[in-house]
């Protein structure tokens, strides 16, 4: 953890996993976010955080997590950012505060931002530095005021609809802005494309910070238990979104999908562009749950994402072709995701779950391109796969049983760990030995060198 500023009674940090469940509920209380245009989903929180902690460890500076010095407390943030959203002023660094609610009232914003605003001067050079706010947040302005910061105009935010009452808002800046220079950035309301052909949606299953088992083992001894935190932190993953896949994963599923769209229409994509979603859930979620999750992110979040990234255009229209790649207790979630898209017209070319659990309790809709790879014997699967985690599929479980000790490769019925509706022939299962990893290889870039069906494209 590193200490970027500190006043008297507050840290300027970098962030650390413990973060997330302050911030997740911070943006999720209705009096911290009265005007925003909505609060923030679970998803859409651990998002966020992702890219604040990328932004800080790219940029050198970004929003920082405010921690109370005397009692150790996580209390908000203050930070600078790059905004870029476009508009007829330029684009500048903006310093933005949110503190939880308990927290207000004890001058904690203003001391943080001022400090802010001085590191902003005397480390990184940046003397110019805007701040903006709904017409109607009166207690935001009035800390822009305090600030010394300078009224400029109103503007229509271009993030907030249009004739929304937060639309309206009021932008502050520490000087007179150059009134020559104007925004680099396409005029709000145009969206931002890219170049590639493509997108790629990965879907992350359960992440784990390892405190648990860290608490635990250390009953027993020290070492045990941070031997224990260690290899979940490597194996499990502390971070949901990008973090959660193993470095090489990434590149090969894009690898994997140019060469199998090559394959099935003779057309060459140039390049797949990532969109990383937590599907997570909590460990005891349900896979019909995670499914119901799944298509209200569609609706709420992808829709959008979609058009900004080019993939649909203005009528709706698909531009660009869509891959779905899941791992774990991901893929129901990311069934929810193929069910909103394809409800909506959109077509999904290909997906690939690995290791699905809770595989009784959602459905592939997609068959015809939809491939189930799992990595036997997996722990995971052996407990999130018990249907209502009381009784087990016994008549397929005992088909399984009988495959390993006859040696048969073909069975009648489906596999025990089978995603419902799954075409036989692409169910694909490689058995690893009793490696107590399996689970971890299905998100890493060893599943695409051991597995067969993802070498032969």
């Amino acid at each position: 953890m590193k200490i970027y500023i500190e006043t008297e009674r507050l840290y300027m940090r970098s962030w650390t996993r413990d973060d997330l469940v302050p911030f997740i509920k911070m943006n999720n209380d209705p009096r911290v976010m009265e005007f925003f245009v909505r609060r923030l989903t679970k998803t859409e929180s651990s998002e966020f955080f992702t890219r604040i902690r990328d932004e800080l460890d790219t940029s050198g500076f970004g929003l920082f997590a405010v921690e109370e010095q005397k009692t150790g407390r996580f209390v908000g943030f203050v930070g600078l950012h790059r905004f870029d959203f476009g508009n007829d002023f330029a684009t500048g660094v903006e310093i933005a505060w949110r503190l939880v609610a308990d927290a207000w009232g004890k001058g904690y914003a203003t001391e943080a931002a001022s400090a802010c605003l001085i590191y902003a001067r005397q480390a990184l050079g940046i003397k110019e530095i805007y701040a903006f706010t709904s017409v109607l947040n009166e207690r935001s302005e009035r800390l822009m005021k305090r600030l010394g910061m300078r009224f400029i105009k109103e503007f229509d935010h271009p993030s907030v609809p249009c004739g929304h009452p937060l639309a309206r808002h009021r932008l502050y800046c520490t000087v007179r802005p150059d009134s020559r220079r104007r925004s680099l950035f396409a005029p709000a309301g145009t969206p931002h494309t890219d170049r590639s052909d493509a997108v790629a949606i990965f879907v992350n299953g359960y992440w784990n910070t390892g405190r648990t088992a860290l608490k635990i083992g250390s009953m027993f001894s020290h070492r045990l238990g941070v031997e224990m935190h260690e290899a979940i932190i490597q194996n499990i993953g502390d971070v949901p979104l990008e973090g959660y896949w193993e470095s090489g994963f990434i590149a090969k599923a894009k690898s994997y999908f140019r060469r199998r769209f090559k394959s099935l229409k003779g057309k060459t994509i140039r390049s797949v562009s990532p969109i990383f979603v937590d599907g997570s859930g909590d460990w005891y979620s349900s896979g019909r749950s995670r499914f119901a999750e799944g298509m209200t992110y569609g609706r709420e979040i992808l829709s959008q994402e979609l058009h900004d990234m080019g993939v649909t255009d203005e009528r709706g229209v698909q531009c660009k072709n869509i891959f779905i790649v899941s791992h774990s207790m991901g893929g129901a979630y990311a069934e929810g995701i193929i069910r909103y898209l394809t409800e909506r017209g959109l077509k999904v070319d290909s997906v690939l779950h690995f290791s699905a659990a809770d595989n009784k309790d959602f459905r592939v809709g997609l068959p015809s391109v939809t491939y189930q790879i799992n990595i036997v014997p997996d722990p995971v699967l052996m407990y999130k796969n018990l249907p209502d985690r009381i009784t087990v599929h016994a008549e397929n479980l005992w088909e399984s049983i009988k495959e390993r000790l006859n040696g048969l490769r073909q069975r009648e019925k489906p596999d025990a760990y089978q995603i419902a509706d799954m075409l036989h022939d692409h169910y694909i299962e490689c058995d690893g030995g009793m490696d107590l990893l399996n689970h971890y290889y299905t998100k890493a870039a060893k599943v695409w060198k051991v597995v067969p069906f993802l070498q032969d494209v």
